[in-house]
């Protein structure tokens, strides 16, 4: 591969994944929109603006990896956003990992789950770590 160019192939199909994800999430913060309007809590604030966020980051993404937008040289969205995209997930991994020290999991169906959410999570911090130092 030259230039950190990923083969079109493999980014027409990680760009149409993206796409179907970025569909689901807008039903999703649909769903949490209506909820929110007829019971409104500051968590489900919270989780409308992750949900929204992220669908529109996955819509960017499948742009950008089947060639509807062109990003050679550049990330398909501004540094900012990669920085609060690891900032949020910091703080959900934070928060999970401060519930399960203080009320740990009492068998391993209670606790693959969270493990799982922890390591997800981190590892989308680590990426968006790695995205904002891409370019300087």
């Amino acid at each position: 591969m030259i230039d950190d160019e990923v083969p079109k192939p493999f980014a027409s199909v990680i760009g149409h994944v993206c796409g179907v994800i970025a569909v689901g999430m807008t039903a999703l913060s649909l769903f949490a929109i209506w909820t929110l309007v007829h019971k409104p809590t500051v968590p489900g604030l919270f989780f409308v603006s992750v949900c929204v966020g992220v669908a529109l980051l996955m819509y960017r993404w499948a742009g950008a990896l089947t060639g509807f937008w062109d990003t050679r040289g550049r990330l398909a969205v501004s540094k900012f956003v990669y920085s609060a995209l690891g900032v949020v997930f910091f703080a959900i991994v934070a928060i999970s990992v401060r519930l399960a020290v203080l009320e740990p999991p009492a068998t391993v169906e209670e606790g693959l789950p969270l493990m799982l959410g922890v390591c997800s999570g981190g590892a989308i911090v680590y990426l968006s770590f790695l995205a904002y130092r891409r370019f300087k």
